[in-house]
């Protein structure tokens, strides 16, 4: 028995590090359960039939940008125990790269992105979700940190987007999707105690038990 963990929260939140704390706590306390990160954002949309001054224009924190339909396929093929290949998208091109990330076995899939919520049958399909709070301030630094350290942006570039399409998008569409959470975590505390909010959860316990039995 396959189960499927999301995590959202606007961009910056920490999804992608809390991600990894619980594969990390899943792998150490030895239930028997492998877990695999699916990041959402390697489903944007291919963008390569454009000219790169078109691709660098487009509001990639819209959710129409985002390949759900692959992203639906991919989850339902892992949660069945069946391999996939997960593109690798380059933020610098804005286009998918030849190569293919592999995933051939996964107990848990946590899949996480801004817009993990937006999709009703990954909500369906998803057995805990988890949303990420974050202050707006704090996301934006984080960025500027991100973006100019690994994708050569400079630190106006972060800002402009950040206010023309980042939060725009995020008080949108992101923030509202919060309802769906099972479990919502403020950002700003230490990883450890958000990782120790997840493990606590009774429903995290269920879902993690019932995965366990599967597998003995």
């Amino acid at each position: 028995m396959k189960k499927l963990i999301s995590v959202c929260g606007a961009s910056a939140s920490g999804k992608t590090t809390l991600s990894f704390s619980i594969i990390n706590w899943l792998n150490a306390n030895q239930n028997g359960c492998a877990g695999v990160l699916v990041p959402l954002d390697a489903y944007y949309k291919d963008l390569s039939h454009l000219p790169i001054e078109e691709r660098a224009e487009a509001n990639f924190d819209h959710p129409d940008l985002i390949d759900f339909e692959l992203v639906e396929h991919h989850l339902s093929e892992l949660l069945a125990g069946r391999p996939v290949s997960i593109p690798n998208y380059c933020f610098k091109t804005h286009r998918r790269l030849s190569s293919t990330t592999e995933i051939l076995h996964a107990d848990i899939v946590i899949l996480e992105g801004i817009h993990v919520f937006h999709s009703p049958k990954i909500r369906e399909l998803s057995g805990f979700k988890a949303y990420i709070d974050l202050d707006d301030e704090i996301c934006l630094a984080r960025r500027i940190v991100r973006d100019t350290t690994e994708r050569e942006r400079t630190e106006e570039c972060v800002k402009s987007q950040f206010y023309e399409t980042v939060l725009p998008m995020a008080n949108k569409f992101i923030k509202p999707s919060a309802i769906h959470a099972d479990i919502k975590i403020r950002g700003a505390k230490p990883q450890g105690k958000m990782l120790h909010r997840i493990v606590s959860d009774t429903m995290f316990l269920e879902l993690v038990k019932t995965t366990s039995e599967a597998n003995s």
